[in-house]
């Protein structure tokens, strides 16, 4: 991939399969296909969501921790699969599992 290449504006649907911006921006209207996992401990909301566009180190999905009615995120993290996002999201649960536990 050359300089300008990599800077192409590119979408992958969930299974990771390259797909045009028209099927992305499709997609993207289905909520049920953007939500991976969503869970709520006492005040903080995981949500873990596919984003299809890709950032640069190919990242496409995106966890986000944030405090239950309150639009400031206090954690992100980007992943490039699938997998990678579902891991993320319960690394991220267990860690305010144990935080929960020790208030």
């Amino acid at each position: 991939m050359n300089y300008i290449e990599q800077f192409r504006v590119r979408y992958k649907d969930k299974d990771g399969k390259f797909i045009s911006e028209a099927e992305w921006a499709g997609l993207l209207e289905n909520r049920d296909y953007c939500i991976i996992k969503k869970t709520f401990i006492n005040r903080k909301e995981i949500s873990t969501i596919w984003l299809g566009l890709i950032h640069i180190g190919g990242y496409y999905f995106e966890t986000m921790v944030f405090t239950y009615g309150d639009c400031e995120d206090l954690e992100m993290e980007r992943y490039a699969s699938l997998q990678d996002a579902i891991d993320g999201h319960e690394r991220f649960v267990k860690e305010y599992m144990k935080l929960e536990k020790k208030e």
